[in-house]
């Protein structure tokens, strides 16, 4: 059997992961900002991926108020990057 490189054509933003998240656990944006200590307006800004990048501090908020791991919410916004970039050349 041949490894084939998987290559999707998109690119799955970390505010999909957790508007998934909210759904599947009926919260919502108001309660997801509370947990996360942040305005809602910062969610709102997460869930449509206008924020300039993810970083360590979000990541750990949006640990405490999801239960996903922090390091998980970096690595869908690294993969995130990665595949923008890839698909720019594309």
């Amino acid at each position: 059997m041949t490894d084939l490189p998987f290559n999707p054509d998109w690119a799955v933003h970390p505010g999909e992961v957790l508007e998934q998240i909210m759904e599947d656990d009926a919260l919502t944006i108001e309660e997801v900002a509370r947990l996360m200590e942040v305005d809602v307006s910062d969610v709102k800004r997460l869930l449509a991926g206008s924020d300039t990048r993810l970083n360590q501090s979000t990541a750990d908020k949006l640990e405490s108020a999801t239960g996903f791991p922090a390091y998980c919410w970096i690595n869908l916004e690294n993969q995130y990057r990665e595949d923008m970039v890839r698909l720019a050349a594309d």
